[in-house]
C-alpha cells in the first residue's frame, strides 16, 4: 500500500513540475522620458543571473516579452541612446497559469550636468551617519552607477538650513558617507563630492509646520559630470 501511495505522490509532483515547465509568463510596459513623458525607442534586454542574454525586444514606447519561466530570476536591461541605462531585477512568480506582468520605465536623459534627486534622504535629521536601512534606497543609485561605468559623477549635498557656520563640513561628511557606501558596493566610477553651505533653491524647506517624522533634511543629487 505504501508503495502505491509513494508512486501516486511522485506522479503528482511530476505532473505539477510539468505544468510549471510548460507555463509561460509575459511582461509588458511603457518606456518614456521622465521629464516630458514622450515615448522612447530602444532595447529591453533580459539576462539570466549569469549575465547571459536570454532574449531582447524592441521598445517603441511600448515593449512586450514572453516565454519567461515561472520561478526564474532575470535581469532587465533598458538601453535607450542618450539616457541612463537602467537595470531591474525581475523575479517571476511560481504559477501554473499564464500570467502577464507589467513594468513601466521612466527614463532619465543622460547629459552632462543632468541631476537625479534622491527621493529619500538616507540620514536622520542633523546626522551625518547613514541611518539603518539606508541601503534599501541607496541600492537604486548603485544600479545606476554600475550600468553607466564610463561616466563620472558627483554627489551634490545641500544642508537642512542656512543658519549654521558648519554646513560645508556637514554636507561634505554626508557626501563622503554615500560615496563610501558606493565604494563598498564595488562601484569604480569616478565620484566627486560637492558640498554646499546654503539650502537648495530648487527644493527649499516647505512653508508651515511639518508633520512629525517629515522634517526637512536638505537635498542630495547624483550629478553627471562627464560622459
Amino acid at each position: 500500500m505504501l508503495k502505491y501511495i509513494l508512486l501516486l505522490f511522485f506522479l503528482c509532483v511530476s505532473i505539477a513540475n510539468s505544468q510549471f515547465t510548460q507555463t509561460v509568463v509575459s511582461i509588458s510596459g511603457l518606456v518614456f522620458d521622465s521629464e516630458n513623458n514622450t515615448n522612447l525607442s530602444g532595447w529591453v534586454i533580459l539576462k539570466n543571473p549569469d549575465g547571459k542574454i536570454v532574449t531582447k525586444a524592441r521598445a517603441n514606447g511600448k515593449y512586450f516579452i514572453t516565454g519567461l519561466k515561472p520561478g526564474e530570476q532575470y535581469l532587465m536591461e533598458i538601453q535607450i541612446q542618450g539616457y541612463f541605462q537602467y537595470n531591474y531585477e525581475l523575479n517571476i512568480p511560481n504559477t501554473d497559469k499564464y500570467k502577464e506582468l507589467s513594468r513601466d520605465f521612466a527614463m532619465k536623459p543622460m547629459i552632462e550636468g543632468s541631476k537625479i534627486r534622491f527621493a529619500v534622504i538616507p540620514f536622520d535629521i542633523k546626522n551625518t551617519n547613514l541611518r539603518e536601512g539606508a541601503g534599501v534606497y541607496l541600492d537604486d543609485y548603485v544600479k545606476i552607477l554600475r550600468a553607466n561605468p564610463r561616466a563620472s559623477f558627483s554627489i551634490e549635498v545641500f544642508p537642512e538650513n542656512s543658519n549654521g557656520d558648519k554646513n560645508m563640513e556637514f554636507t561634505k561628511k554626508r557626501g563622503e558617507e554615500i560615496k563610501q557606501y558606493f565604494v563598498q558596493n564595488r562601484i569604480r566610477s569616478e565620484i566627486e563630492i560637492k558640498a554646499n553651505e546654503q539650502i537648495d533653491a530648487d527644493n527649499p524647506p516647505p512653508s508651515g509646520k511639518q508633520a512629525k517624522g517629515k522634517r526637512y533634511k536638505g537635498s542630495i543629487y547624483l550629478v553627471v559630470n562627464k560622459l
